[in-house]
């Protein structure tokens, strides 16, 4: 699992080899990704520029494929905090 903090309104960009899916996590239930995200999976890049109001703990988590067509995933655990002077 990893852990990431940045600023409302700051572009994100991961790089995981294999990726082959991502979802939202809420709860116990997948979701889409985040609005506004992109995922490509030819080139393992996952980038979010979280918009105005989206702050707070986001859990995302990619699904990977190894050598031997074994499923793994991977787990980034974003908590993005509100930029300066947005009085939150």
């Amino acid at each position: 699992m990893i852990r990431i903090e940045l600023r409302e309104l700051e572009r994100i960009e991961l790089h995981i080899s294999n990726i082959k899916s991502g979802f939202m996590l809420a709860g116990n239930k997948f979701h889409p990704l985040p609005i506004g995200s992109t995922l490509d999976t030819g080139t393992g890049t996952f980038s979010w520029i979280p918009g105005p109001g989206f702050y707070g703990n986001y859990r995302l988590v990619f699904i990977k494929k190894g050598p031997e067509d074994e499923l793994s995933k991977k787990e980034i655990h974003l908590k993005i905090v509100p930029r300066s002077g947005t009085g939150g």
